[in-house]
């Protein structure tokens, strides 16, 4: 958002943040047809956040998941395990990715068939309505198979010096990055922590 478009929002500002993919959903079962990507949203959707005097829209979890991180989920006997608890009848089918193990700041095709233009397109389309769009930056970690976790190892939080190899794997990558969460408490096993004490990581 530049400046200019930033002094048209209320001090205010209305803002309805949507899971984005799990909202899709819920829209192809409200119309009884498919809309499973930005372009198909119907106006009508469009009309009605503006109808309740919403500012801007913020669509969580539009950029590209990892692999990785999506097999990981499908498979941790855990994460398993709460599924089931939350969602009695729950298949593999249900699993599609935490919308924070981000691998590239591109558009997800699965909603953007034509990538970031897409994203452009549904602005303008929002733009219409005075709304604005808000998108995602999640600066604490990224996917575990995020490009940088080979190429640009040492962005990230790595096992101390002293600790010998094999790392833990409850706290670690293979490589000794570590995974984000809290410390002594969770650990986030598809995200890798960011190392912002490094200044090559803020570059």
């Amino acid at each position: 958002m530049n400046k200019n478009n930033a002094k048209l929002l209320p001090k205010y500002p209305n803002i309805l943040q949507v899971s984005t993919r799990p909202w899709l959903y819920g829209l192809s079962l409200k119309y009884n047809k498919k809309i499973s990507t930005l372009e198909s949203i119907p106006d009508e959707v469009l009309e009605d956040i503006q109808s309740k005097g919403f500012d801007m829209l913020w669509i969580m979890g539009i950029w590209s998941l990892g692999t990785v991180g999506l097999e990981h989920d499908k498979t941790e006997p855990t994460r398993l395990e709460n599924y089931k608890k939350l969602l009695p009848d729950f298949t593999l089918e249900d699993v599609i990715g935490s919308p924070y193990s981000i691998k590239e700041y591109t558009a997800n095709r699965e909603i953007c068939p034509n990538g970031d233009e897409d994203i452009k397109t549904f602005r303008t389309r929002l733009n219409k309505y005075n709304i604005k769009l808000r998108l995602d930056f999640v600066p604490n970690h990224t996917s575990i198979d995020s490009p940088h976790t080979k190429d640009n190892i040492d962005y990230y939080i790595r096992a101390p010096k002293e600790m010998k190899e094999p790392y833990d794997e409850k706290r670690f990558l293979k490589n000794g990055i570590a995974f984000a969460g809290i410390k002594g408490v969770v650990y986030w096993t598809d995200v890798a922590q960011l190392n912002y004490w490094n200044p090559k990581t803020v570059r």
